[in-house]
């Protein structure tokens, strides 16, 4: 929380360090601000951050006269959702236990050490996974990168208008928990989304980018910084593949990534993907065990968003017996209409692989999608069992 980019003598930009910067967090009493002028402050507070060295974040306390609040924003450039739930995790620690005191953070010896791994060429037998990835989805086989657009975004216009739909997925947790066996739920969830991409896009195959927390040793696990990962995921999806057979596909690529995330699939495709699907499968952060002291959390966003990819998809695992859903999408290319059958196809996909007993014994394409639109989904996965 002391970074700062800075420039070498190449004009290069980097991270550094700059505990110099740190300043103590200002507290703004009751004479100061009301409880009334308060909840008409708060949708303002978030805003840009300086990208010209100035920190990542900020942080204030609000005292009026009925309660307290310790707003906190961050840029994604040094922190992710994980680090979020330490860091108050720690807070309350601190607030509650005058002897506690924060473990050591080695997130920056951990970049130091990834970078020596990469210069000694540990990164050889990933890049040859990710050439034959990029082989089979994007050579082999034309695989749609992008959920098939509405209408081509404006060349002039770099900066495009986000909007999010909210929804929840008809089937309760319970009924998806019996259906998992030996997957878990973000395996699930994805293998789901791969199926409505296809249906949605018309096509036999499809891709996105999946998001991982990053933390994959024990080391990682205390650590606040940027360690979540982006990676690739892709189905071909054969008229002869089994239901059990394409998660085990699914389970496979997420199993090998998992484990090697030293290295952004990027540097080795050689192809340009950024316009497909961001998922998440996100675990509750905010709960009453990571920040005990607060009687309640309020999740605030800027005014003026603006879309930061194509389409984000989130699921989320709260204290209900249901998965809400965030879909965001950029609304030069989607309009609100198109999401909602988009969700409509991947709430049916999850119902009917619910329904499925035994999915080694079932193909793809003998698995039914009702009451979804029948010009939304290919013919090669939608025909009567």
């Amino acid at each position: 929380y002391s970074t700062v980019i800075a420039h070498d003598k190449y004009s290069t930009p980097m991270l550094k360090y700059a505990p110099e910067l740190f300043k103590n967090t200002r507290v703004f009493r009751t004479r100061q601000i009301s409880e009334e002028d308060f909840l008409e402050l708060k949708d303002a507070l978030v805003r840009p951050f300086d990208l010209s060295g100035g920190l990542f974040y900020r942080r204030m306390i609000y005292l009026t006269e009925t309660n307290c609040y310790l707003f906190f924003d961050h840029y994604h450039l040094i922190s992710d959702g994980t680090s979020l739930r330490l860091l108050f995790e720690q807070i309350s620690r601190c607030y509650r236990d005058e002897t506690y005191t924060p473990p050591n953070d080695y997130y920056y010896y951990m970049i130091r050490e990834e970078e020596k791994a990469r210069l000694r060429g540990d990164g050889d037998e990933l890049g040859q996974y990710y050439k034959d990835f990029y082989q089979k989805c994007f050579v082999s086989h034309d695989t749609p990168i992008e959920v098939r657009y509405d209408r081509e975004p404006s060349s002039f216009n770099s900066r495009a208008k986000s909007n999010t739909l909210l929804k929840r997925i008809g089937s309760a947790k319970s009924v998806i928990a019996e259906h998992l066996g030996e997957l878990t739920e973000n395996v699930f969830f994805l293998a789901a989304c791969l199926l409505t991409i296809a249906q949605y896009n018309r096509s036999d195959s499809a891709f996105l980018h999946w998001v991982t927390n990053g933390r994959d040793t024990k080391e990682k696990n205390d650590m606040t910084g940027l360690l979540y990962r982006c990676m690739p995921l892709g189905s071909i999806l054969s008229p002869e593949l089994t239901v059990q057979k394409f998660y085990d596909e699914i389970l496979a690529q997420v199993r090998y990534t998992v484990t090697h995330t030293l290295y952004r699939s990027c540097d080795f495709m050689g192809y340009e993907v950024k316009g497909s699907l961001y998922f998440l499968f996100q675990k509750n952060i905010f709960n009453g065990q990571s920040f005990d002291l607060a009687e309640q959390s309020i999740p605030l966003e800027s005014e003026d968003k603006y879309a930061e990819s194509n389409i984000e998809m989130m699921v989320f695992d709260d204290d209900t017996d249901v998965y809400p859903v965030s879909i965001e999408y950029d609304t030069e290319r989607y309009d609100r209409d198109s999401m909602e059958k988009f969700f409509a196809i991947y709430d049916k996909t999850v119902e009917a692989l619910t329904k499925i007993d035994d999915p080694g014994k079932v193909r793809l394409a003998t698995v039914s999608f009702t009451n979804v639109e029948s010009n939304m989904i290919p013919q090669s996965i939608t025909m009567s069992r």
